[in-house]
């Protein structure tokens, strides 16, 4: 595996965790966390949304994990985040062993997307 992609990859397991850090320490629930992402109250994350959260809890971020990190989040890849998919990021006992298995599979598709780009730029 490519340093690069383990870097790329482990930068979001990593914004994960911060959030759920910040979670945490603020006592919230994850419908609250949730909210407090979803600026416009539509019920889905828009990318602005999260990239403007991402940035606040986690200021050394790139904008590039904070995309990848969306990505992440987004596990259906309908270009939408529910609080469903929130929830299922969130190690809670709440959380769903299949919506987590799809968050790691989503995290694995972004690790292989980052290897196959590295190729490519190895190539040009």
């Amino acid at each position: 595996m490519d340093a690069t992609a383990d870097v790329l990859y482990g930068s979001a397991e990593e914004i994960f965790a911060k959030i759920e850090q910040y979670r945490r320490e603020h006592k919230y629930r994850v419908l609250e966390l949730f909210r407090e992402i979803d600026k416009n109250r539509d019920g889905d994350l828009k990318i602005q949304e999260v990239m403007t959260f991402v940035k606040r809890v986690v200021p050394d971020v790139t904008d590039v994990q904070a995309a990848r990190f969306r990505i992440a989040l987004d596990a259906n890849g309908d270009g939408k985040v529910t609080y469903k998919e929130v929830r299922a990021c969130c190690h809670t006992p709440h959380s769903n062993p299949i919506e987590a298995g799809l968050r790691l599979a989503r995290l694995a598709v972004v690790k292989q997307v980052a290897v196959f780009n590295t190729k490519i730029q190895h190539v040009r």
